[in-house]
């Protein structure tokens, strides 16, 4: 394998353990002490914290929907991580052959933000239809159903 082909696979076994580690045991398996609760986990940022109390404080959540919450808080603080590093270095850098490319950050943050939206749909938090066109929302979580 030459190019990035490789650099593609070890990304997607890298993301690959990581979901099998989110997700390994079912949530009726899961010991008492394991499970989510109310509280925002320690190392959130302080907006994420907000975020995640009001939407606990807003919404019922089981379970399942904490552990999403908890992807989409995670996913803000890595956009705003992303976005701290671009604003310290720039949208643009010079690379090691003087080639002006896109800083790795752009990426970075572009995808933690479409999970955050993806997973904030996820949570399905929109109490109101949106004006704009989007995919449909999961037919579970509106109470409907085949």
């Amino acid at each position: 394998m030459g190019g990035q082909g490789g650099c593609r696979e070890l990304v997607t076994a890298v993301d690959l353990r990581d979901l099998a580690a989110h997700t390994s045991s079912p949530p009726d398996e899961m010991k008492k002490g394991d499970q989510l609760d109310d509280r925002p986990p320690d190392h959130l940022s302080d907006a994420s914290k907000a975020f995640w109390t009001a939407t606990v404080n807003e919404y019922k959540m089981e379970p399942h929907h904490l552990k999403l919450l908890l992807l989409a808080c995670e996913s803000l603080d890595l956009a705003a991580e992303a976005r701290s590093i671009i604003a310290r270095d720039g949208v643009l850098i010079t690379d090691r052959f003087g080639v002006v490319r896109a800083h790795p950050a752009t990426s970075i943050l572009r995808d933690a933000k479409l999970a955050a939206v993806r997973v904030i749909r996820e949570l399905n938090l929109d109490q109101e239809k949106p004006q704009e066109s989007r995919p449909p929302g999961l037919r579970y979580l509106k109470g409907g159903g085949r």
